[in-house]
């Protein structure tokens, strides 16, 4: 289940138990709009009571290697567990953005960092 919501060129993800493949498709779709509009974008990610298997849909065997799809200049990653398989997957994705990973405790502080120089 994922919510997405958009404040000018920042993207907000909150991603609960799982992604299904129909998800995929709408965070593109909701990503390529937002890139129509802004160009680059910041995005935030919250990951909430994942599952052990976060995907249902192969992404190349990487969850979250859609996201290379896109240019971003920061994302941040809040998790309220552990996600470091996720999280290098992640990173080897990008070459340009900042990235920074954030513990539940710190999400406002993600928020304020990642809305910084929007």
């Amino acid at each position: 289940m994922i919510l997405q919501y958009a404040k000018e060129n920042i993207v907000y993800l909150i991603v609960e138990k799982k992604l299904e493949a129909e998800d995929y498709e709408v965070i593109n779709e909701f990503f390529k709009i937002r890139t129509e509009k802004f160009g680059k974008l910041n995005c935030y990610i919250e990951l909430k009571n994942l599952q052990e298997n976060i995907c249902e849909h192969s992404c190349s065997g990487s969850n979250f290697k859609f996201l290379s799809n896109w240019e971003f200049r920061k994302i941040a990653i809040v998790s309220y567990g552990k996600i470091e398989e996720d999280i290098d997957d992640l990173l080897t994705s990008f070459t340009s953005p900042e990235f920074k990973y954030f513990r539940v405790k710190d999400k406002a502080e993600a928020k304020i960092w990642i809305e910084d120089y929007a």
